[in-house]
């Protein structure tokens, strides 16, 4: 969920993403590569450069994947579940 958080303000380098979210580029290019066969990523070259953005798609699954996020937050922190172990369980 984090490279597509990382995308939703808009078309970003595969080095800007890695360097946003803190995780390593053989990492986020595994990632990439899982989004851009589900078709919530799109590509796009720029001379020897590509820029990966959401897709139509991408951004309704952030949309609900931010909301079942916000929901187990709510309901979480009011039986005393720490967020670290909600973000464990996803």
């Amino acid at each position: 969920m984090a490279v597509l958080k990382g995308l939703a303000c808009g078309p970003s380098k595969l080095t800007h993403i890695m360097y946003q979210i803190g995780v390593n580029y053989k990492t986020v290019k595994q990632c990439l590569n899982f989004l851009l066969k589900q078709n919530l990523v799109k590509a796009t070259p720029v001379g020897k450069r590509r820029f990966y953005q959401l897709t139509t798609r991408g951004i309704a699954i952030l949309e609900t994947l931010s909301k079942l996020e916000n929901a187990l937050q709510v309901s979480c922190s009011s039986s005393g579940v720490a967020e670290q172990t909600i973000y464990q369980c996803l």
